[in-house]
Parts: C-alpha cells; sequence; structure tokens
C-alpha cells in the first residue's frame, strides 16, 4: 500500500471502459470521419467532418452530460 501511494499511476479506468466511437452519435457518419478536437472534461473530444458537431465517448450514452 505504502508503494501504490508513493507512486501512483495515471490510469484512469472509466476511460478504459469507454468503447471507442465506431461513428458520429449525431449524423452516423462513419468513425473515420471524426477528427481529434481537443479534450474536455478529461475525456478526448471527436468533431465530425459531416456535421461539423462536437462528441465524446459518453456521447449518446445514459452517462452523457453528468457532472
Amino acid at each position: 500500500l505504502s508503494s501504490a501511494l508513493k507512486h501512483p499511476t495515471h490510469h484512469d479506468a472509466v476511460q478504459d471502459a469507454l468503447p471507442d466511437l465506431t461513428a458520429c452519435p449525431h449524423c452516423q457518419a462513419e468513425a473515420n470521419q471524426l477528427a481529434l478536437w481537443g479534450w474536455s472534461r478529461g475525456l478526448r473530444r471527436y468533431r465530425c467532418k459531416q456535421c461539423h458537431r462536437t462528441c465524446n465517448a459518453l456521447s449518446g450514452s445514459p452517462l452523457a452530460k453528468l457532472r
């Protein structure tokens, strides 16, 4: 325990548990149409090249918009 406290790992279990986006949750464009668009609240954001809306891995899920 003391070793774990002295050398914390930057492992985010939530980020690892999230599925990869396979399509835009707004217009259903293919995943290759999603461009990296920075970070928000610790989650990677993407911007769709077709509908120009942003999303993250939680978009469209029950966990979306939780703070």
